[in-house]
């Protein structure tokens, strides 16, 4: 196939096939990076949520009615959108309702993408006392959010840089006929003297 092209059409699938390449490897770069990037954001997220936490309930005990101010700090905390946080009694058993995603995008990252960007779940138990009963604030993270800004950026980085690559390549293209066309040319008339034709 290769030999059957002429030298503009080889010129002309080297430079799409650069162009291609250049945009598959920025791809599989921003997708090598994504993981990473979750993970950090992940336990940012669950590092200041565990810090939160252990600094509201570290007077807990000095409240009026320090079961229904952490009934309280447990509701008013399942309202932050990067973790969800129950309250789990001695047993472990949660005490609060799960976290509900209401606004679960249904247009997000496609499932083998969150898969490989974020296989497990992060969850941190922060240790609470309530006079002398022991419980726990179960911190668990959810980076749907990070993920979807991730695939979004992917998918934009595609689109807008397979448009910039064909306009490089019509581009030069053009370049390349126009260069080319003197020694097309002089193949032309190389091809009628070789006819016997040297008018």
């Amino acid at each position: 196939m290769w030999q059957n092209l002429s030298l503009r059409g080889r010129i002309n699938l080297l430079l799409a096939l650069l162009l291609a390449l250049g945009l598959a490897v920025n791809i599989g770069r921003q997708v090598a990076e994504a993981g990473p990037r979750v993970q950090a954001e992940d336990q940012s997220v669950i590092r200041l949520a565990r810090e939160f936490i252990e600094m509201i309930v570290a007077d807990l005990n000095e409240a009026p009615d320090p079961d229904a101010r952490l009934n309280q700090i447990a509701r008013d905390l399942s309202r932050l959108r990067h973790v969800s946080i129950t309250l789990r009694d001695a047993g472990g058993n949660p005490q609060t309702p799960p976290r509900l995603d209401t606004d679960a995008d249904t247009r997000g990252p496609p499932a083998w993408f969150v898969s490989l960007v974020h296989p497990e779940q992060t969850a941190v138990s922060v240790p609470v006392s309530i006079q002398g009963r022991p419980g726990s604030l179960l911190i668990t993270s959810h980076p749907d959010d990070e993920i979807a800004e991730i695939w979004d950026g992917i998918v934009t980085q595609l689109e807008v840089g397979s448009a910039i690559a064909l306009a490089l390549f019509l581009v030069m293209m053009n370049v390349v006929g126009r260069a080319l066309a003197p020694l097309q040319s002089l193949a032309d008339v190389m091809a009628e003297l070789e006819a016997g034709r040297y008018q």
